[in-house]
């Protein structure tokens, strides 16, 4: 295996704007870093288990219809396009009027979810498992130990998204809408993104 091509392809996929650095970048802005971690540990498990699925599923994967990959994309496109509505609104906490809470974006359960919904982790999942690990193991603890360091790395970049969102949260605060747009403008182009 190439470690650097594997190391550079994993940290700059991770690290650049996407569902999971914005959302966390946002909540921290908003919440404060501690709250906003809680998303981040979500990143991590949701993340780890979507690696171990595309190791366990990749071979598959590539034989599916090519409609269902678009199924996937749109369905995905659309969660990113909700949750830059949400940013614009400034409404991410939203309480339906039963009391009860749902998907509030400071919570494990959030971060765990949105890996299921994004394409992005979830096209990251298949081609690392796919073109790179695979590749070199087949050693199911092997494989294992590659898809704890992607969650790791993962971890290490929502935290850090996390983190800027909180050491600017006076900026945030200030200038609330013009953030909520961008925020919410890089979201509807990772949206669109998907289709380019």
């Amino acid at each position: 295996m190439n470690y650097a091509s594997f190391l550079l392809y994993a940290v700059i996929t991770t690290f650049t704007p996407g569902p999971n650095n914005i959302m966390a970048m946002t909540t921290a802005g908003r919440f404060g870093f501690k709250r906003a971690s809680r998303y981040c540990w979500g990143v991590f498990f949701g993340f780890l288990a979507l690696l171990l699925l595309a190791a366990v599923f990749s071979s598959a994967l590539a034989k599916i219809d090519p409609r269902v990959q678009i199924g996937m994309k749109v369905v995905g496109a659309g969660y990113m396009l909700y949750l830059a509505f949400t940013i614009l609104r400034d409404k991410p906490h939203v309480q339906k009027e039963d009391g009860k809470r749902h998907l509030e974006p400071d919570r494990v359960f959030t971060g765990i979810i949105m890996q299921a919904i994004n394409p992005k982790a979830i096209f990251f999942s298949i081609t690392c498992m796919s073109s790179y690990v695979l590749v070199f193991t087949s050693v199911p603890l092997e494989i294992g130990l590659f898809a704890l360091l992607l969650s790791i790395i993962a971890l290490a970049s929502t935290m850090l998204w996390a983190f800027f969102g909180a050491v600017f949260e006076r900026v945030f605060n200030k200038h609330k809408k013009v953030l909520n747009v961008v925020m919410a403008l890089l979201l509807a182009y990772c949206a669109v993104a998907l289709f380019l």
